[in-house]
């Protein structure tokens, strides 16, 4: 079991980082499609 005080902080830190990862993904994949998009 997880006894730190900082846990709350982990959780915070890793939804944040879930988020942006999402956010990044997302621009990825519509930059990729656009590039794929131009190249056919």
């Amino acid at each position: 079991m997880l006894k730190r005080p900082s846990s709350a902080a982990v959780l915070l830190l890793l939804a944040f980082r879930l988020s942006f990862f999402s956010k990044f993904s997302g621009w990825l994949v519509s930059h990729n499609a656009d590039a794929i998009s131009g190249y056919t």
